[in-house]
């Protein structure tokens, strides 16, 4: 049975020093949810998946001149739901692991709840 440790929050809430310090104490290798967004955006259709791409070539303060923080928190949303579906189709395929931590601000209650892969033990933190 593989085990995955999903540890999701908001940004800087330390979800990357807790990931790193499981991971070495656990001898266990880890991921991403920005790695596992970077590769899908080089291997998907940017019409199929636009959410991956709401931010990009934009600075921050460029993106806040043209949409309100409701709109951007919509867009964040979309985002984070498409980029699950590469961190479930990566604990899914990943044939390599029997052990490992995917972490990221797109690891979100309500996505984790929906995980439906069989011979698959998930361990939360929020």
């Amino acid at each position: 049975m593989t085990t995955v440790i999903l540890i999701g929050g908001p940004p800087m809430s330390g979800k990357s020093t807790l990931t790193s310090d499981l991971s070495k104490k656990y001898n266990c290798p880890w991921v991403s949810s920005d790695f596992i967004r970077s590769w899908m955006k080089s291997i998907v259709s940017k019409k199929d998946y636009p959410s991956l791409f709401n931010f990009e070539n934009i600075s921050a303060e460029e993106h806040y001149k043209k949409h309100s923080i409701e709109e951007t928190i919509k867009q964040e949303e979309a985002r984070d739901k498409d980029v699950f579906i590469g961190v479930e189709n990566f604990i899914l395929k990943n044939d390599e692991w029997d052990f490992f931590i995917v972490e990221g601000i797109s690891i979100r209650p309500e996505f984790v709840s929906n995980i439906k892969i069989k011979n698959l033990k998930i361990i939360p933190f929020f």
